[in-house]
């Protein structure tokens, strides 16, 4: 009779505590998304499937990406903006950076305010909860005004909080153009169905586009199985992943978590770089774009 009592106690503080923390959660049926320097009047909602939405330009945008000899690419996971210091950080590395993807960004952190000026950002912050009205999610931003942006969500399937992704794709020279993919992937499945399910979304994205691709983020890739999973759909699509030097990449179970996967990507230099401003230390991507000849 007190074991049973016990328990009982023990479930009733149980779920005290999860009302407690879920009551100032929110999450939304469909992902809210806010547009950074974009003028939405210009874009064209297109459902991909049930899970993605994507956005296209009216007019195309005349302006290609800058020609440069070389371009970076920062992959960091914000951890929320819960470790101080992450505004001097994103400024400092913004100041060298090309495309940013951002994972676990919040609204109330305002992290554009917190970008390198003068130059403009352009760009999308897509979440699919708010935990005490501070929605959080993926942000990819870029100097250049994307032709199209879309955005994909999977539910976690014990928490039920979904995961999320996001594309862009950027008008190259010619009828060229760069597809560039954030994700954040389920985290709390054993067996990775929902975690397949999303990356399948965003490769659908893959094997419709011709030219250059950078596929990065949060893979949360802690078991072989979801790594075999990663590495056969990169394979499949011609996709190589790039190597880290030096390797600080956050880990769990002896595996990384952050990934960056590039085609018709020439890599020039890939580092990490040791960071108490987040729970993850951010990956520096610099690349050139091959040209068609390259690919001959």
């Amino acid at each position: 009779m007190k074991k049973s009592r016990f328990f009982l106690l023990v479930l009733v503080i149980i779920m005290g505590l999860g009302y407690h923390f879920l009551r100032p959660l929110t999450i939304f049926s469909q992902p809210k998304i806010t547009t950074i320097n974009l003028d939405t009047d210009n874009y064209q909602q297109t459902a991909l499937s049930n899970n993605t939405v994507c956005f296209r330009q009216h007019v195309a945008t005349r302006e290609n990406l800058a020609e440069k000899a070389r371009y970076q690419l920062l992959v960091w996971n914000l951890h929320k903006g819960q470790d101080p210091g992450w505004q001097e950080a994103i400024q400092q590395y913004s100041e060298r950076a090309d495309f940013l993807l951002l994972q676990e960004a919040t609204e109330q952190n305002q992290i554009p305010h917190f970008l390198s000026a003068p130059t403009t950002w352009h760009g999308v912050q897509a979440g699919t909860f708010a935990y005490h009205g501070d929605m959080s999610g993926v942000m990819l931003l870029s100097h250049q005004l994307p032709q199209q942006y879309c955005v994909g969500s999977e539910n976690e399937p014990w928490i039920r909080i979904p995961k999320i992704a996001q594309a862009a794709v950027y008008p190259l020279s010619g009828d060229r153009t760069l597809l560039v993919i954030n994700l954040h992937l389920v985290n709390f499945e054993w067996n990775p169905e929902n975690y397949h399910n999303q990356l399948r979304e965003m490769f659908h994205l893959v094997s419709q586009h011709q030219g250059p691709i950078i596929l990065g983020g949060d893979f949360n890739s802690w078991s072989d199985k979801r790594l075999d999973l990663i590495q056969t759909l990169a394979r499949q699509y011609a996709l190589n992943e790039v190597r880290f030097e030096p390797d600080l990449r956050l880990t769990f179970m002896d595996n990384p978590l952050d990934h960056v996967f590039v085609r018709d990507i020439e890599v020039l230099k890939a580092w990490t770089e040791p960071s108490d401003s987040s729970d993850h230390n951010p990956l520096f991507v610099e690349f050139e774009l091959k040209t068609i000849s390259d690919n001959k």
